[in-house]
């Protein structure tokens, strides 16, 4: 069984201000007009904290365009093209902010400069491939894919592909199989028990299983992976080949 972090517990805020007026009670005093002054001015500040938490965040600005890659229709070609970049998008930033459309084939969108390092450079990774191959022995990680080993399925065979983190907090790459993909997968495993399965992503190997018995369901993981960062640059990479299009930066960021 699959077991995953549980959702962060809530935090709560305790925010001072009680003890200026408890201390006024204890005196028995009635606030003057500093006094008042200052209370007001601690309500107002409060009030513009809670009202706006992101105020004194930069907000960054990029221009992007949609490239599609080989295969895949040119982007003026498709119905859509702002929706698949928002969706990438939020496959890459975990956000989804408003696209604004600003000429041919570019587009605008705005982010508050909280960003964890490196997502807007991970703009930059090139797409690669999910192969699941099978053979009869294992190849270590990080070795290439044997040119003798069966290929059993790719991205294209998958609904799609999401990260989460195991116990320990180490990442997973969860992927969900399109129901062809499935039959192909679970055909596969029925017919070479004690084979190996390999993962394979550009064309290296990330991980193995043994094939045990008749790998059954839609749904799988990869781990192994060693970093947080790596297993992003792997699902944005990924998640660019399964929709056939990256996005390229046309224009530095600006900062307001």
């Amino acid at each position: 069984m699959l077991q995953l972090l549980p959702e962060p517990a809530s935090i709560s805020h305790n925010h001072s201000g009680t003890s200026i007026i408890s201390d006024i009670t204890k005196k028995n005093k009635k606030p003057g007009f500093f006094d008042e002054i200052s209370l007001l001015t601690v309500a107002v500040c409060g009030i513009m904290i809670f009202a706006c938490p992101g105020c004194s965040a930069p907000i960054e600005t990029y221009i992007v365009k949609l490239e599609a890659l080989p295969g895949f229709p040119d982007p003026s070609e498709i119905d859509n093209p702002r929706q698949i970049v928002g969706t990438l998008v939020l496959g890459l930033t975990g956000r989804q902010p408003a696209i604004e459309e600003v000429g041919e084939n570019r587009y605008q969108f705005t982010l508050a400069a909280d960003l964890q390092p490196g997502v807007i450079a991970r703009l930059q990774t090139p797409a690669v491939h999910l192969d699941l191959v099978g053979w009869d022995e294992y190849v270590a990680d990080n070795r290439p894919i044997p040119h003798e080993a069966e290929l059993i399925v790719t991205e294209q065979d998958m609904r799609t592909i999401y990260l989460e983190y195991d116990r320990l907090n180490k990442p997973l790459l969860i992927f969900e199989f399109t129901e062809d993909g499935q039959a192909k997968f679970e055909e596969y495993t029925a017919n070479h028990v004690g084979n190996f399965i390999m993962f394979g992503v550009g064309g290296r190997v990330v991980n193995w299983i043994p094939i045990r018995e008749p790998v059954l369901g839609n749904k799988g993981y990869i781990e192994g992976l060693l970093t947080r960062e790596q297993a992003m640059r792997y699902l944005w990479g990924i998640t660019m080949s399964m929709k056939g299009y990256r996005l390229v930066i046309v224009r530095d960021h600006e900062t307001e």
